[in-house]
């Protein structure tokens, strides 16, 4: 009886994808700062490989701030991804559910009640766009829009993921120390 092909562990799989991924950039002479992890998940295993392979932070889907082994995490809500108001299969995730698409300027307003909400609650947030997706102005429009409106807004700090991460990593205090290795493996 022939032997199953060994495939090999989850945490080699995910290295040797990484190690891919990243010799595509360095071909490019690109370097990745931070990773929104696949599904948007934090695996037992992610941290440290992300880590060791020089990322300074990591987005994953939630709302829980943090830091793990020292690397910051920065979650975003599915509400504040851009698919979740473009595409038919995510209708029925939104609140409230959908049966169709929302236009941009639907995006738009959701976008700002949510910011809203977030300074009022004196908390943090983020958004994630896909370029792919930002293919009409209207669609580009809802990005520049915000950003205006919050790099004016007095009340909020709009920052990117790596001026948020260095921040974290300077006050540590300030945030929860996250341990990774109780979530449920993401590979």
């Amino acid at each position: 009886m022939p032997r199953p092909r060994r495939t090999g562990s989850p945490r080699r799989k995910a290295r040797a994808t990484l190690e891919q991924t990243l010799a595509a950039y360095d071909a490019l002479e690109l370097r990745l700062a931070g990773a929104r992890l696949p599904g948007g998940l934090l695996g037992e295993h992610t941290v440290g490989l992300y880590r060791d392979a020089g990322f300074g932070h990591l987005s994953l889907a939630g709302d829980g701030w943090g830091l793990a082994d020292g690397v910051p995490l920065l979650p975003y809500a599915w509400q504040n991804v851009d698919g979740y108001y473009y595409f038919p299969r995510f209708a029925s995730l939104r609140v409230p559910p959908g049966t169709t698409p929302v236009r941009p300027r639907g995006l738009l307003a959701a976008h700002l009640d949510h910011v809203e909400r977030t300074v009022t609650a004196d908390g943090c947030t983020s958004f994630v766009f896909h370029i792919p997706w930002t293919d009409t102005p209207q669609r580009a429009e809802v990005i520049d829009e915000p950003l205006d409106r919050l790099t004016d807004d007095p009340r909020v700090w709009c920052a990117s993921p790596n001026d948020v991460a260095w921040w974290m990593i300077g006050h540590p205090a300030d945030f929860p120390a996250v341990h990774h290795r109780d979530a449920p493996p993401a590979w």
